[in-house]
């Protein structure tokens, strides 16, 4: 008798499962839970229309329990300022992309002519037409050469200088205008021409 109940537990738990399972996959194929707004927060110096148009295309329509969260992560992780992605659903139709950018940090000079903007944990962010005025220079006696987006700069002089900036005290009051390294020695000056070894 327990045989035969036990048998018809299981034949229901079956059923109820595959009514869920069955559930589940039409609700991710119905318009039912399609996505229709999208917001974006968090972001700062990326603007909400470049969000929009990458990740806008990719989500509309598609369903809440089951969109291409990584494939829009991947595409907007193409933006250089752009550190990491969050997705929050809001059912029925609303998906909210959390957006956490990098901070520049500091204008990195290259070869030649070249700049580059840093992140402040050390990740050059991209090359730029001019340094950023309101940002620290840094140089190098031997210039870093072409740089990689996404990476840290490989040459130690940059590496030295860009540790001297990340590890300056809040409680410092002085800002610096120009940060030089030479073999490993600092060199900063601030906006006033005043010099710190």
């Amino acid at each position: 008798m327990n045989l035969k109940k036990n048998a018809w537990w299981l034949v229901l738990v079956i059923i109820v499962s595959g009514i869920i399972a069955g559930g589940i996959f039409w609700l991710s194929q119905s318009s039912l839970l399609a996505i229709e707004d999208i917001e974006v927060v968090g972001n700062i110096d990326v603007p909400t229309e470049t969000i929009m148009d990458t990740a806008g295309p990719l989500l509309r329509g598609q369903s809440l329990l089951n969109p291409p969260f990584d494939r829009v992560a991947d595409a907007l992780g193409q933006q250089p300022l752009i550190e990491s992605v969050e997705f929050e659903r809001s059912f029925p139709h609303t998906l909210r992309i959390r957006i956490r950018e990098y901070r520049p940090a500091l204008n990195l000079k290259g070869a030649g002519d070249a700049v580059y903007l840093v992140a402040t944990d050390g990740t050059v962010l991209m090359q730029v037409e001019g340094a950023d005025p309101s940002l620290p220079t840094l140089t190098t006696a031997e210039p870093c050469g072409e740089l990689e987006s996404d990476a840290a700069p490989g040459c130690g002089d940059a590496q030295d200088g860009i540790s001297f900036l990340a590890h300056i005290p809040v409680s410092f009051t002085y800002q610096f205008a120009l940060v030089t390294v030479d073999n490993g020695m600092v060199h900063a000056q601030t906006p006033t021409g005043a010099h710190v070894l």
